[in-house]
């Protein structure tokens, strides 16, 4: 005899938040009454075929058996087991905004303001209460988000839609030149300026940075057009308006004197030659051909003077500008000298040596022109015979303007005698001739001595002084082979010697 049993009835079970589900006994019924007339402790079993074809069921069809102890089989029993989705999604919505296109459109998809919903199984689709927008839409708008799952559940929330116009309006303008009046204005209007004008939504505004011109405005003048469409966007774009004076301006100049400095060099400005300029509108620039001056322009200079106004207009004149140079060049004599020549030598005068009476120093702010002294009338005193006396030397510079300046000095010649003074007969000089290094014995110690070498010109060649000597020792190998008299003067005695340097 078969044992038996009752199968438990069909259910529906549901998916949990994770889209799984449990088809344990334990939620879907087991079998409890199992019977049999020998076997005891017998338990029915099952087999599940799922079918999960469906995107929202799930169906499990589970066949119960019972076998007994004696492999008498019960009649097998289906039971049917349904699993779902009864969970709703969750909906998050985000707020977009969008910008118009150049035909006033624009468009979303709805998942354009999915925030990023879910669904514990997953979502089928997405549908927006609103697609499409155009200019009457321009500002917030609410559009409501349905999100749906694959069985079915629906769930909603609100998302804003901001429609934005960022289109600029599109203009294009074309050249515009104005010519002053006779009281230097000229005006113009947007339609002098405007050639076509565009915009994606309509147009609110259109106005100029700058209507009136004047005189200040001659040239050309960069002006701003802007164009406003209702939503706020505006173009603005650079114009350019040519504004035209045709009348030259005149001027009036003056001649004029300038002194040249200390540097040799004088300027001169724009108000020194220039009495005053008109013009319709106004002088902008003033230009000199001429504004600095040097030696090289003593004399007559004829300087051009150009002006011109704001639209090109030119005027031109000229001027004489007479550069004079007032300024005296200066001279540095010697000083005051002394000079000695020997009685052996039987003259009476100097002869000068080289340039040493020359002027010392000349300087001029220009140049030196001539040069001249009260001796002899030359551009220098080498080689002149001065007389024995005072000479008095008066050199005088002329520069190249005229300009005089003197100074002078005197030269006084002297002659020296042999010494007279017997008490320095025992000076010794040795050797002599010399080469280099002779020496001076004065036979006895001198508190204070006065040693000075000449040759036989009178121009001195060595000067020393000694203190509590006797023997000097003095070196001349830097002097030319020749005859020298050395003049010795100590303690209220002095004497002149001879010496040959060979």
């Amino acid at each position: 005899t078969p044992p038996t049993f009752t199968a438990p009835a069909d259910i529906t079970i549901y998916k949990d938040a994770s889209c799984n589900y449990d088809a344990d006994v334990s939620i879907t019924g087991d079998v409890t009454d199992e019977a049999d007339n020998c076997s005891t402790d017998i338990e029915a079993t099952y087999t599940d075929e799922i079918d999960d074809t469906d995107m929202c069921f799930i169906y499990i069809t589970r066949t119960w058996s019972l076998v007994d102890d004696c492999d008498n089989a019960a009649a097998d029993q289906i039971q049917y087991i349904t699993v779902t989705d009864s969970t709703s999604p969750m909906p998050v919505c985000q707020d977009i905004t969008i910008e118009l296109d150049e035909q006033g459109f624009a468009s979303i998809i709805p998942s354009d303001i999915d925030g990023g919903s879910s669904d514990n199984c997953g979502i089928s689709g997405l549908e927006a209460s609103q697609l499409e927008f155009t200019c009457s839409d321009v500002g917030e708008n609410s559009v409501t988000l349905t999100v749906m799952d694959f069985c079915g559940n629906l769930s909603s929330c609100d998302a804003t839609v901001t429609v934005v116009d960022n289109i600029p309006p599109e203009v294009t303008t074309t050249y515009t030149p104005v010519f002053l009046d006779e009281e230097g204005h000229a005006t113009i209007t947007v339609d002098d300026v405007v050639e076509s004008i565009w915009d994606n939504c309509g147009i609110a505004d259109i106005f100029l940075s700058q209507t009136d011109f004047s005189c200040e405005d001659v040239g050309f003048n960069t002006i701003e057009l802007t164009v406003v469409d209702v939503n706020g966007n505006e173009t603005v774009v650079e114009i350019t308006v040519g504004v035209f004076d045709q009348i030259a301006p005149t001027l009036e100049v003056q001649d004029v004197t300038v002194y040249l400095d200390e540097n040799g060099q004088a300027s001169i400005e724009e108000e020194d030659i220039l009495v005053g300029t008109w013009d319709n509108c106004e002088v902008v620039s003033v230009v000199l051909e001429q504004t600095e001056f040097t030696c090289e322009d003593i004399g007559f200079n004829v300087v051009h003077v150009y002006i011109e106004d704001g639209s090109g207009n030119e005027a031109s004149d000229w001027a004489i500008v007479t550069v004079e140079d007032e300024i005296a060049p200066t001279i540095v004599c010697p000083d005051d000298t002394i000079v000695e020549v020997s009685e052996d030598l039987g003259v009476d005068y100097y002869v000068v040596q080289g340039d040493e009476f020359d002027p010392v120093e000349m300087n001029d702010n220009c140049s030196i022109e001539t040069i001249s002294n009260s001796f002899n009338g030359a551009a220098t005193l080498a080689d002149a015979q001065l007389p024995v006396g005072e000479n008095l030397i008066i050199w005088t510079v002329t520069d190249q303007s005229g300009n005089i300046a003197e100074c002078s000095f005197t030269v006084t010649v002297t002659i020296v005698t042999d010494i007279v003074n017997h008490d320095l007969n025992h000076i010794n000089i040795y050797p002599n001739p010399v080469n280099t290094t002779f020496k001076i014995d004065m036979g006895a110690t001198f508190e204070n001595v006065e040693l000075i070498m000449m040759d036989f010109n009178g121009k001195m060649m060595i000067k020393k002084n000694y203190t509590d000597t006797r023997v000097i020792d003095l070196d001349i190998s830097t002097l030319p082979n020749s005859m020298y008299i050395i003049k010795l003067t100590g303690d209220d005695q002095s004497g002149i010697f001879r010496i040959v340097k060979q």
